[in-house]
């Protein structure tokens, strides 16, 4: 094999709205065992109007629950390591099922440590992807989250193939692709209605080669 075959996870091989919709039902348990209720409904219409940022601020005074930032980052490690209830997206299950004996299969993704490897044990991914690079085990610091070509390179260097003969498939156009085109792989952007990031960038280094509405 002289190709790789690399993935994004988030609203890639599955959906991020079911993790943020899981994580709000982990922190509404949180609250519930103290006599706290009525976060997810409110938590989860905020997000479905597409709010973003300051959930829990906005929730809790909705709720006209006092609080401080103590109690705020109880709430984001609550939300951040809890274990997901997640599934891979059909097609997502399918590409893997009928790539993983033959190619050379990775996954390199941005996000919390902790939160990214409890989606990747959620999914089972290790069943299937051979080289895993969670940019945030790299430095801890976000200096190797994409853009950043360091990843692109640890995938590249571990199956020993050629820039050319690689291909990365994501679906953030702001991040998952500018690297990449500049080492030159081939790009592949999958458009789910679904996802979170639905911006689109015009300058053509973001771009990925080819937009795909299903794996």
């Amino acid at each position: 094999m002289n190709s790789a075959i690399v993935f994004d996870l988030d609203d890639t091989l599955y959906l991020e709205q079911d993790f943020v919709k899981s994580g709000f039902n982990a922190v509404d348990q949180f609250l519930t065992e103290r006599d706290i209720h009525g976060f997810f409904n409110k938590a989860w219409k905020y997000f479905c109007d597409g709010g973003r940022g300051d959930t829990f601020n906005i929730v809790l005074k909705e709720l006209s629950v006092s609080f401080d930032d103590a109690f705020i980052k109880q709430l984001v490690s609550v939300y951040r390591e809890h274990s997901p209830d997640i599934t891979l997206c059909a097609d997502a299950l399918y590409i893997l099922e009928k790539l993983y004996r033959d190619n050379h299969l990775a996954l390199i993704t941005d996000g919390f440590s902790i939160t990214q490897h409890n989606k990747i044990r959620a999914l089972n991914l290790e069943k299937y992807i051979k080289k895993i690079v969670v940019t945030d085990d790299l430095t801890g610091n976000r200096e190797y989250w994409k853009p950043h070509q360091k990843p692109f390179e640890i995938v590249q260097e571990f199956f020993g193939v050629d820039h050319e003969n690689c291909v990365y498939i994501g679906d953030n156009e702001k991040k998952d692709f500018v690297a990449a085109n500049k080492l030159k792989w081939k790009t592949i952007c999958i458009e789910r209605a679904e996802k979170v990031h639905q911006h689109k960038i015009l300058d053509d280094a973001y771009k990925a080669d080819l937009y795909v509405h299903s794996l």
